[in-house]
């Protein structure tokens, strides 16, 4: 039987090729040429899980399917996007083309992905889209 041990550990900060940083007295944000807007990497209040970071947790370790998947260690960093509605979007591993991602990289994804809505972020009092860098360790067994 295979095991997951997964620990999470939350970093806030901006990071990527196709973004010009642009600070403001309140918050620091950066100017996305993909989606077209302004997104924030520092804010007063930053997005949550409901639940907080042990619902997360276990809501990686019930979902994430193990059949297939390599034994060891993994160590990954992914990065995505809080909008002002909670949803996530552009979750992708740093660094990586999404060709280059391995089975388990992929799954990763798509149980994050799938964890639902978060409580957004803000700055001011005002709710706004927030970037996230999320390191992620997993031991199999």
């Amino acid at each position: 039987m295979r095991y997951a041990y997964i620990s999470i550990l939350i970093m806030l900060f901006c990071c990527g090729n196709n973004k010009t940083t642009i600070d403001d007295k309140d918050c620091s944000k950066y100017y996305d040429k993909e989606m077209n807007r302004n997104i924030y990497s520092v804010v007063d209040e930053v997005p949550t899980y409901p639940g907080g970071n042990q619902k997360l947790f276990r809501h990686v370790q019930e979902n994430i399917k193990m059949n297939n998947l390599e034994e060891g260690e993994v160590k990954i960093l992914l990065t995505f996007v809080i909008l002002e509605t909670g949803q996530m979007i552009k979750c992708e591993i740093s660094g990586k083309e999404k060709k280059e991602y391995s089975a388990l990289e992929s799954e990763i994804i798509r149980v994050i992905s799938s964890a639902g809505k978060w409580n957004p972020g803000k700055c001011s009092g005002v709710v706004v889209p927030v970037n996230f860098t999320f390191p992620l360790s997993f031991h199999f067994s």
